[in-house]
C-alpha cells in the first residue's frame, strides 16, 4: 500500500495548490515567504485584507486561540471532523500511517520550490500520532 501510494501518487499537488490557488488568484507566493516552523502560524498582508497560513500539527487548543485572534471571533470553538479513525477503513489507514515515513528525498522530488520544514517542524516525518482528522470552525463565526 505504501509503495503504490509512493509510486502512483502526484506528490507536486500540494506545492502546486500553493502556486495556483494562493499566489495566482491572491499574488501572494507562500512558499517564498518567511514561516517559523516553530511557532507554527503566520499571517500575511494583501492589501487591506491578510492570509493565516497554520500548521495542521499544530494542537487544536492553540489553532483554536490563533484562529480566535485571527478572525476576532472569541466564541469560536473547533470540532474534529473527517477523522480517520473514526471511518470504516481506520483499520488500513492506521496500518498505512504506521508503515510510511516522508524523508528529505521524498521532499525534494515532491515540489521543486517548496523545501523540507517550510511549514514544518521536521525534514523527516513518520506518520504516527493523533489518527488523522481535520479540525474545523462549530460556532461562533459570524
Amino acid at each position: 500500500m505504501v509503495a503504490t501510494f509512493m509510486g502512483n501518487y502526484p506528490h507536486s499537488q500540494p506545492a502546486h495548490w500553493f502556486d495556483e490557488e494562493i499566489r495566482d488568484v491572491l499574488g501572494l507566493d507562500l512558499l517564498a515567504e518567511p514561516f517559523d516552523p516553530e511557532v507554527g502560524y503566520a499571517t500575511y498582508a494583501i492589501g487591506a485584507s491578510s492570509v493565516l497560513v497554520l500548521q495542521v500539527e499544530l494542537p487544536d487548543e492553540r489553532k483554536e486561540t490563533v484562529l480566535r485572534d485571527f478572525l476576532q471571533a472569541p466564541s469560536l470553538r473547533l470540532e474534529r471532523s473527517n477523522v480517520g479513525s473514526e471511518k470504516r477503513y481506520a483499520n488500513v489507514y492506521q496500518r498505512f500511517r504506521a508503515g510510511i515515513e516522508f524523508d528529505t528525498e521524498f521532499w525534494t522530488r515532491s515540489t521543486d520550490r517548496a523545501t523540507p520544514g517550510t511549514f514544518t517542524r521536521r525534514t523527516s516525518w513518520r506518520a504516527s500520532g493523533r489518527a488523522g482528522g481535520c479540525a474545523g470552525p462549530a460556532a461562533g463565526v459570524p
